[in-house]
């Protein structure tokens, strides 16, 4: 009796063992596996879109000098946010000149906000489109971000200035605000809004 007690308490024992250290981690993996591999959904309280078209409504017949720009956007590896939330605090230098500071009701009502730097080899290459936009008077903002004032200057005299004004970010504070991961970044400015964020190179396609 005592013999068949002891082995039913191995074999209760193994089954935990089995499940703690076999079962659980194999569970465990699916889930994070499944979440990965499930493409984002629109829903009410957060709009994230992977491989999907988010279509911007713009009056091509505004001629105030306001705004509107592309048509849709197609992401297909960035993510598209499009939480709205109100545009940060801040007071930055410009790039230009260093006594002469903006803050938040310095930016224009509706336009683009564009993060970038010198050393940012993806915002040469987007940088072409950039300068597009801006010869159809699209009002874009610049936030250098986290680079030398020389060396943004010198950059923009190179390959072109396509920004309305550019803030002086260098150690990234309002970036950080804006839940900046790295540059080239985008953001869509509607009413004084923040109304969109992309991540990474704007271009034709997007």
């Amino acid at each position: 009796m005592i013999i068949k007690h002891h082995t039913s308490v191995q074999k209760k024992e193994r089954a935990n063992s089995y499940l703690k250290w076999v079962a659980l981690p194999i569970l465990i993996i699916g889930v994070i596996v499944l979440i990965i591999t499930k493409p984002f959904s629109r829903n009410e309280s957060s709009h994230v879109f992977n491989d999907d078209v988010f279509t911007v409504i713009a009056d091509a017949e505004n001629t105030d000098g306001d705004f509107f720009i592309l048509d849709s956007f197609q992401v297909g590896g960035a993510a598209f946010q499009t939480d709205e939330f109100a545009f940060p605090n801040f007071y930055l230098e410009t790039l230009d000149d260093e006594k002469i500071f903006l803050n938040e009701q310095d930016l224009p009502s509706t336009g683009l906000l564009n993060v970038w730097a010198s050393w940012c080899i993806t915002c040469l290459v987007e940088h072409p489109f950039l300068m597009n936009l801006k010869e159809k008077d699209i009002k874009i903002i610049g936030l250098n971000y986290k680079d030398e004032r020389f060396n943004a200057q010198n950059w923009l005299n190179k390959y072109g200035d396509p920004y309305s004004e550019v803030l002086y970010d260098p150690k990234g504070s309002l970036a950080l605000d804006l839940g900046v991961t790295g540059a080239p970044e985008t953001f869509l400015i509607h009413n004084g809004k923040i109304i969109a964020h992309y991540y990474g190179e704007v271009n034709e396609r997007v």
